[in-house]
């Protein structure tokens, strides 16, 4: 399942994105986060440890950067979700992310400010 949660700034994406990654930890998937703000790593963060939920998570300053780093393929393959919160996806970004998901055969949800 590729999931992709469009709209403008404040429209919910980000708690969206929290309810799906909830739902997942709760069937034992394992899951990475990724963005470009920290601050959306650090708050999905704060609220799942409110939950009780171990967190790893990391940020790159651009979704080009992530996607260039030989790390973001390497994790991505070993977890059954990755989260990718980018206000900076663009539509090419979008259809490269969603191709490289399917031919894992691996989740994702993916945020993207219109």
């Amino acid at each position: 399942m590729i999931k992709v949660i469009s709209g403008p700034r404040g429209s919910g994406k980000t708690h969206k994105m929290l309810e799906y990654v909830r739902q997942n930890l709760k069937r034992g998937d394992t899951i990475v986060m990724v963005s470009s703000a920290p601050e959306i790593v650090n708050w999905i963060a704060k609220q799942l440890v409110e939950d009780r939920i171990n967190v790893r998570g990391c940020s790159h300053p651009t979704v080009e950067a992530m996607w260039k780093s030989n790390s973001f393929k390497e994790v991505t393959r070993y977890h059954e979700l990755t989260v990718i919160d980018g206000p900076d996806v663009s539509d090419e970004d979008l259809d490269k992310l969603i191709k490289y998901f399917e031919s894992i055969g691996k989740d994702a949800v993916i945020t993207q400010l219109t």
